[in-house]
């Protein structure tokens, strides 16, 4: 089996759990947020502050998060599926690939009860992709 094929599909399974997310209602989204909210938050506060944790910077780091990992994922298929190309022809695509996901995740949001479109929550998600790729960038393609 070519190992791009498990990478594809881990990257859509990334995907559905980010989309799957966006489905939520508010309500369902905020309850979600407020139970990692307290798990992570003695972690957090070690960089915060006592009582600066707030449910704002947990939906903000998991955007973050999923994207960068969204972005690893789609960075090393891009370093398998396209030898030969130059890295900054593989990190545009990487960031239109990021984009396109995190428009639909926010279009989905448009649509979901008490939830909207936020072209801020784009740029957090494109930004996770971003150093993403840019991890990548500096690791040389031997080391892949």
């Amino acid at each position: 089996m070519k190992k791009h094929i498990p990478l594809t599909i881990l990257i859509i399974l990334t995907i559905l759990f980010i989309w799957g997310h966006s489905v939520l209602p508010a309500t369902t989204s905020a309850s979600e947020s407020s139970w990692v909210m307290e798990l992570v938050r003695p972690f957090l506060e070690v960089f915060t502050g006592s009582g600066n944790v707030t449910a704002h910077l947990v939906r903000t780091l998991a955007h973050a998060t999923e994207y960068f990992v969204l972005g690893c994922e789609a960075a090393l298929w891009c370093r398998w599926k396209l030898k030969g190309r130059k890295r900054i022809v593989k990190f545009l695509i990487l960031l239109a690939f990021g984009l396109a996901v995190a428009f639909v995740d926010e279009s989905i949001q448009f649509f979901s009860p008490g939830r909207s479109m936020e072209f801020l929550d784009m740029m957090i998600d494109l930004s996770g992709v971003t150093v993403a790729g840019l991890v990548f960038l500096t690791i040389p393609e031997k080391k892949c």
